[in-house]
């Protein structure tokens, strides 16, 4: 469930602000050495931090051994930033150097996120586990136990939760209860609940609270839900959270989920618990009922009607009603349903296709930074290259071709960020030769990714000119080594160089 655009989002749109130029582009002086400018952007302390960001985004898993190098660095920040990268990069390939740096990190904050990392990707093994019982660290004990107690493990776990509660650290203390309470302590329960409704307690603790009693399914906890549901220091955003844990617990639960969308004004509440309603099996009753409401609840509830039918016939008209309201709140959640809707019949899904048009053609043309529609219609755009139905295909042709402005420009931008794709570098490769290079630089980017030798001469030129934002350079340097293949070589040879 999003609740912002997140940092890597607004990363993965790096050197697509909405400012134009027109002049001319720069000359190379000298031949492209690509690798030789990412390793200087990766080594230099004021652009190896944007650099490995920008890195990361990519969602490369080619840089895996970048990042198995970086966690032994010397630095414990590199190596903790390495590590909530492998999970990432790698998925269970990554499992052998997340697990070294859980056992052997110097580093105790280095050691919790491996640990983390490792329970997310379920791959560690139980002895570990217990090994991490007796770590003087109290916080790799709490991560350890409560790791146990959802693997059943309730014996292990007890004698080192019990001595956890009576930690200095809140949160430590906090969630030790919660497991405890998981195992049937009920004598953990009014001790949590008096911090949840302590207007002195962290939003954040608060937080992570509910997300362990809906990750560990504790229906014990339950009292403690409704105690943050009705706590008046809590805002919308915590309410949607505590709304959806309720709705994991309880099976009746979604008669209340629909009136917490009625009763609200807040549209992105409203999208939010749309999303959890409509995964409940209870959901049509409830959905009936809220589509007679007028504004969005009742817009978002036919909407989700109408896909209820696999072949999406009914679609149109509550698609065109939501998209309509020109909210970019709604569109992202309309867009998250095309993608959904894309998975099982990608065909039907297409009926998506001309509203989601019609919301990119409708953003402020004259904008010079990209607010969130902007963002969102780009991401329209990413959608549609990626469906490729002729009718997308000839909508997205449309938009690059018009004239210079910020439509163009997020069209740009949205191309670059879809998938690889021949189909994508055909659509952005008439972009090579617009006269402004922030276009011409994101249709280079598209090109590159796929290895299109066509994107080589404006790739080259970012990566020569000594002024370029070292994230568009790092960009333009990897589909560069791409187009050369060189990318696995130039990893190999940059991994020798962490220290």
């Amino acid at each position: 469930m999003r609740a912002r655009i997140t940092l890597i989002l607004f990363l993965s749109f790096a050197g697509t602000s909405l400012t134009g130029s027109t002049l001319a582009q720069p000359q190379r002086q000298t031949q492209a050495d690509p690798q030789a400018v990412l390793a200087k952007l990766l080594r230099e302390r004021q652009t190896a931090d944007l650099t490995l960001l920008t890195l990361r985004a990519t969602g490369d898993k080619e840089w895996l051994p970048y990042m198995e190098a970086l966690a032994k660095s010397g630095d414990s920040r590199l190596r903790q930033f390495a590590v909530a990268c492998l999970a990432d990069l790698g998925d269970k390939d990554a499992t052998p150097a997340l697990a070294d740096r859980f056992l052997h990190d110097s580093d105790n904050t280095v050691r919790i996120e491996a640990l983390v990392a490792l329970l997310k990707l379920d791959t560690i093994p139980p002895e570990p586990l217990r090994d991490a019982l007796k770590n003087s660290d109290e916080h790799i004990r709490c991560v350890a136990a409560r790791a146990m107690v959802k693997a059943g493990q309730f014996d292990d776990a007890k004698p080192t939760l019990l001595a956890l509660i009576e930690s200095r650290d809140l949160p430590t203390a906090a969630m030790s209860r919660m497991s405890l309470l998981a195992t049937g302590n009920a004598d953990m329960l009014e001790p949590l609940r008096k911090l949840v409704r302590d207007p002195t307690t962290e939003p954040a603790l608060v937080a992570l609270l509910i997300e362990q009693a809906m990750e560990q399914k504790i229906q014990a906890a339950m009292p403690l839900l409704e105690d943050a549901l009705t706590a008046k220091h809590l805002d919308a955003v915590m309410d949607a959270r505590t709304l959806r844990a309720i709705s994991a617990l309880d099976k009746a639960a979604g008669a209340r989920i629909g009136k917490a969308i009625a009763d609200s004004d807040n549209r992105a509440f409203q999208c939010l618990m749309m999303r959890v309603l409509s995964e409940r099996t209870d959901a049509p009753v409830v959905l009936g009922r809220l589509a007679k409401e007028k504004g969005l609840p009742g817009v978002l509830a036919r909407l989700e009607l109408a896909r209820r039918d696999e072949a999406l016939k009914g679609l149109a008209a509550p698609l065109a009603e939501a998209v309509g309201l020109g909210h970019p709140v709604v569109v992202e959640y309309v867009l998250d349903c095309a993608k959904a809707d894309a998975k099982k019949n990608p065909q039907a899904a297409d009926v998506y296709t001309p509203a989601l048009l019609a919301f990119v053609e409708s953003v402020s043309r004259n904008e010079t930074r990209m607010t969130r529609e902007h963002i969102v219609a780009a991401l329209a755009v990413t959608w549609l290259v990626e469906l490729g139905s002729p009718r997308a295909t000839e909508g997205v042709k449309k938009l690059v071709a018009g004239r210079y402005d910020a439509v163009l420009r997020l069209t740009a931008a949205g191309l670059s960020k879809a998938q690889p794709s021949a189909r994508a570098c055909d659509l952005a490769a008439p972009l090579l030769k617009n006269p402004y290079p922030d276009v011409q630089q994101e249709a280079a980017m598209t090109l590159g990714r796929h290895g299109d030798k066509r994107a080589t001469t404006v790739l080259s030129d970012l990566v020569t000119d000594p002024n370029t934002d070292p994230r568009q350079q790092a960009r333009a340097a990897w589909n560069l080594l791409r187009i050369q293949g060189k990318t696995a070589q130039t990893v190999e040879e940059l991994a020798k160089q962490v220290k």
